[in-house]
């Protein structure tokens, strides 16, 4: 089944866990980890920036964390989430050096990125 997103920006976060997913299916051992990390990370940063954009609220930030705490303060589900698997969550967003690169890891982000496009989406997150 086919998901449809009310908005381009929503669409292209998931496009990109799809493409992160699809990698992360192969062998560990075949796993180009910078692939699916930037995927991860482009994607929420999409997902961040659509729901404040979708609240009136400009999307500008420097971090994952930024991003996040300006979605927490707006909605109280986002404090159900546990963004401390991202060790990139500090990091500045147009750093494309820094990447995971343990597949395992990189999982544990997917899923995690999951949960935040079910909460943008207006979805009940899966915990």
């Amino acid at each position: 089944m086919e998901k449809s997103f009310a908005n381009p920006l929503q669409e292209q976060g998931a496009t990109l866990l799809e493409a992160a997913h699809e990698e992360l299916r192969r062998p560990d051992e075949d796993v180009v980890a910078l692939l699916p990390c930037q995927h991860i990370r482009k994607a929420i940063q999409l997902f961040l920036s659509d729901f404040l954009e979708t609240n009136g609220e400009p999307a500008a930030g420097e971090t994952l964390e930024d991003l996040f705490h300006r979605c927490a303060a707006l909605d109280a589900r986002f404090h159900d989430l546990d963004l401390s698997v991202f060790e990139c969550r500090s990091d500045k967003l147009d750093v494309e050096k820094c990447y995971c690169d343990d597949a395992l890891k990189i999982r544990e982000c997917l899923a995690v990125a999951r949960q935040i496009e079910g909460l943008v989406g207006n979805e009940a997150p899966t915990f």
